[in-house]
């Protein structure tokens, strides 16, 4: 790319940040978008140049979703309103890469049926406000998944897309460590309306709660991994490791989320492994006694000790809390005989059993903490069977990388970043209040299953002309 092309897409891309904020402001700044895009229809800029400009911004606003939103209306956000602009240009004036979407038509058609029938559970739901709600996110899910398969068709622009993500991975680490060690928090924080005995230091970075936060860096420290080891080479590669792995888990561990905690452990010992390989033994047996040393003689590595010892042990309350909402979500599953009460409805239901008796007119909502059980309780057997096709698939594709002979370490990385992404989505599924919601869990997915596919063709086991040329674009 020549310089001219640089400044023209560094301009672009202020351009629509820079509107994205206005929009916050007032919402009649989010037609100044619609101006600048009948601008370029009119100069006879091309579209195709207009959604390249537009992608990144499309992938940061999926993270920051409410912070690039109108002040008071936590629903109207930049996100929403960029994704409908795009698929229209897309569909309308673009191009689409059907050929690469074939590669990825079983998770589309699962995601696809879901949303159908989320949609048509209109017809028997108890919650009938709370169909279309649900049914959004189902579908918002789908077109980022069809948007993702469509756009990213090579390496390089996989690792694009994961260096958007890593811009944000690495605010999310400064956020938290100013807030653990200030105690200053964000304005959309929960930090600023809870109050316990350690919210004040507690991490939430640019989401809602700690467990959000715990879970996005735990889900999305292994994607971070893959891309270093794509862009750094020789000590420059195990330094920023190092710094990345460090950083990750000061933050994670003064969340308190036990999860979070569990899943950021086992993500970064399979990284330890995969860099050292057997000397990772080695570390590990002759490091233990250091270890154990600086945990009693350092007091960072001491307190971070005992946090991690309280995150465990001192949940009593939080863990009854979980048990009981489990056992109405399972009641909820078996008056329905397994069939669901309707999509959405589940939290409405569990709201009404919390506070003992049905209020008609109540907005209140109550989350499960279970995204299995909810599913299950919201859409029946047929819709949790459908999310379980689609982990399968998942774990399918896995196994099937990990089985090609041959395997180079660069093709590992994607095998082994597959397997961490996973554990740690699946972690997120009972860690969480809601998951439904939250498009960045989606998206990392997203991520392994294009790197995977990616790397199976590496192993020669993909013969298609038109997908090796993409490959090396």
């Amino acid at each position: 790319m020549d310089t001219d092309n640089k400044f023209s897409f560094l301009s672009s891309l202020l351009l629509f940040i820079l509107l994205g904020f206005i929009g916050s402001i007032t919402p009649y700044g989010y037609l100044l978008i619609l101006i600048v895009c009948c601008y370029v229809f009119f100069s006879g800029v091309s579209f195709e140049k207009l959604l390249e400009f537009m992608w990144p911004l499309l992938i940061i606003s999926l993270f920051v979703g409410t912070y690039f939103g109108i002040p008071g209306h936590e629903n109207i956000y930049l996100f929403r309103f960029l994704l409908p602009i795009y698929i229209g240009i897309l569909f309308v004036f673009g191009q689409l890469n059907l050929k690469n979407l074939s590669y990825y038509k079983i998770p589309l058609l699962i995601l696809l049926i879901l949303f159908i029938l989320s949609s048509a559970s209109y017809m028997f739901a108890l919650y009938k406000d709370q169909v279309f709600r649900y049914s959004y996110y189902l579908l918002e899910i789908f077109l980022i998944f069809f948007l993702c398969f469509e756009k990213i068709t090579s390496k390089k622009e996989l690792l694009k897309t994961m260096n958007y993500v890593n811009y944000f991975f690495i605010a999310n680490l400064l956020v938290g460590i100013v807030e653990i060690l200030l105690g200053i928090h964000l304005k959309l924080s929960s930090a600023n309306i809870y109050v316990t005995t350690t919210i004040k230091y507690q991490p939430t970075g640019f989401f809602y709660n700690t467990n959000d936060y715990a879970l996005f860096i735990s889900v999305y420290y292994p994607i971070i991994i893959y891309f270093i080891r794509n862009k750094f080479l020789n000590w420059r590669l195990h330094a920023v490791y190092v710094l990345v792995t460090l950083t990750s888990l000061f933050v994670v561990i003064s969340s308190y989320s036990r999860l979070g905690i569990l899943s950021l452990g086992i993500n970064v010992v399979i990284t330890v492994y995969q860099f050292y390989g057997k000397k990772f033994n080695l570390i590990a047996f002759l490091g233990f006694p250091i270890w154990f040393y600086s945990i009693l003689k350092i007091p960072l590595l001491n307190n971070l000790f005992n946090t991690i010892f309280v995150s465990f042990t001192q949940k009593n309350g939080s863990t009854s809390a979980r048990e009981l909402l489990y056992q109405r979500l399972w009641q909820i599953c078996k008056d329905s005989k397994f069939m669901g009460i309707g999509a959405g409805g589940a939290p409405r239901k569990l709201y009404n059993m919390n506070l003992g008796f049905e209020s008609i007119n109540s907005d209140g909502y109550s989350t499960g903490h279970n995204f299995f059980l909810e599913l299950l309780a919201n859409l029946g057997i047929f819709g949790f069977s459908l999310f379980m096709l689609l982990i399968i698939y998942v774990v399918k594709v896995i196994v099937r990388n990990a089985n090609c002979p041959k395997v180079r370490l660069k093709d590992k990385d994607s095998v082994l970043m597959g397997i961490e992404v996973l554990t740690s989505f699946l972690a997120s599924m009972i860690a969480l209040s809601t998951v439904i919601e939250k498009r960045y869990l989606w998206f990392s997915l997203i991520i392994i299953l294009i790197s995977l596919q990616q790397s199976y063709y590496l192993q020669g086991k993909i013969d298609n002309k038109d997908f090796a040329f993409n490959m090396y674009k």
